[in-house]
């Protein structure tokens, strides 16, 4: 009997995440402004920019929200030696910044259901580091015949300074 409890305990507990917790967070508002590295500190060698499908290289990037809460991102091209902008339209929740590339449920049940997300939230730790999740969800139905798949990664950027506006 206590097998099968240690084995139910795993089941339900050893899937949950501990990058992204909201209580964790720190709150952001659109007075954010910051400068953080591309490269990212933990294990996840994801680049800050290629997480919004930039593929030029920068060493720093610099993060602020503009009037209509959008957020924009700055950062110094290694290849054009000039600085880019690029401004992504998204929610900022109370700790954090949610930004949908793509949202698309077709539902029709039973015969036919197709689900498309991918979702990028930022958020900053109590240990000054920036957080991301980023989730992908692709998943269908046809006539009760389902595939799909999801998954959710996260990275941990240095935050270099906290800029004045």
């Amino acid at each position: 009997m206590k097998t099968v409890s240690i084995l139910l305990c795993f089941a339900f507990f050893s899937c949950a995440s501990s990058d992204f917790r909201k209580k964790d967070l720190l709150e952001i508002n659109q007075k954010m402004n910051v400068e953080i590295q591309n490269q990212p500190t933990n294990i996840n060698r994801v680049d800050f920019l290629e997480l919004f499908g930039i593929s030029h290289s920068a060493t720093d990037v610099r993060l602020s929200f503009d009037e209509s809460g959008d957020l924009r991102i700055i950062y110094n091209d290694l290849d054009f030696k000039k600085p880019q902008q690029k401004v992504f339209e998204g929610k900022l929740k109370k700790k954090y910044f949610e930004i949908y590339f793509e949202k698309k449920r077709v539902v029709f049940p039973p015969i036919y259901w197709v689900v498309k997300v991918h979702r990028l939230r930022l958020g900053v730790a109590k240990d000054s580091t920036l957080i991301t999740e980023n989730f992908y969800d692709r998943s269908g139905m046809i006539l009760m015949m389902a595939a799909g798949s999801s998954h959710k990664s996260y990275s941990r950027f240095a935050i270099n300074q906290t800029l004045k506006n």
